[in-house]
C-alpha cells in the first residue's frame, strides 16, 4: 500500500486548543493559537495546500467575514483548496434561542 504523509496544523483560540491537546499530541498535529478578533492569520503567504474552515465564516459581521476570506486566500498556495463548512439558517436560529443576548446585529447575526 502506498501511503503519503502530510502535515496538519490546527488553529483556534488557546482555550479550544487546550481542550484537545492530548488528541493533537497523539496524532502529531501542530497547533497555533489565534485571536479570533483579528482577521490577520499568523502564517506566511502561500503556506497551505488545503485549508478547512469549519464553522468559522458564518460568525461575525460581513466586513469581518470578507477580511477573513481575503486572508485565508493569502495563506493558501496557488491552486490550493479552501473547504468551508458554515451553519445553516436553522442552526443560526437555534443558536439565537440558546444565547442570552438575542439582539440582531446584522441580518441573521445575533
Amino acid at each position: 500500500m502506498n501511503s503519503k504523509k502530510f502535515d496538519i496544523t490546527a488553529i483556534d483560540s488557546k482555550k479550544v486548543l487546550d481542550l484537545y491537546k492530548k488528541d493533537f499530541q497523539k496524532y502529531k498535529i501542530k497547533t497555533k493559537s489565534y485571536n479570533a478578533q483579528t482577521t490577520k492569520i499568523p502564517f506566511k503567504t502561500s503556506t497551505f495546500d488545503c485549508i478547512l474552515s469549519w464553522r468559522v465564516l458564518h460568525r461575525g459581521l460581513r466586513k469581518y467575514r470578507h477580511a477573513l476570506i481575503k486572508d485565508l486566500k493569502r495563506i493558501l498556495r496557488k491552486k490550493g483548496f479552501l473547504i468551508v463548512a458554515v451553519a445553516m439558517d436553522k442552526d443560526i436560529e437555534k443558536d439565537k434561542k440558546r444565547r442570552k443576548n438575542n439582539k440582531e446585529i446584522e441580518k441573521k447575526h445575533f
